[in-house]
């Protein structure tokens, strides 16, 4: 099937395209083109954006670091005003 889109048109294609009802499907009206205007969103490539799962995982992440560290530090400083000479 040959199709022309005009000008301020688009001709869409679904992900599925043996089931999917897209331009191919609706080749009656507009030879099955939409109006360009009726787009109200555009796709974005998951990987392309932070998400905001990751960002928490990474905050936790460091979050729990730094209390690693504290912990060692604590535990550190207890020795030495105890006097107990660490094994080494």
């Amino acid at each position: 099937m040959e199709v022309t889109v005009p000008a301020g048109r688009l001709f869409l294609l679904g992900d599925h395209r043996d089931i999917a009802v897209d331009s191919r499907a609706t080749h009656y009206e507009h030879s099955g083109t939409i109006a360009r205007s009726a787009v109200v969103g555009i796709a974005v490539d998951p990987a392309s954006v932070p998400s905001p799962d990751r960002l928490w995982t990474w905050a936790g992440a460091a979050t729990a670091a730094a209390g690693l560290v504290a912990a060692a530090v604590a535990a550190t400083v207890r020795r030495r005003r105890i006097g107990v000479t660490p094994r080494i």
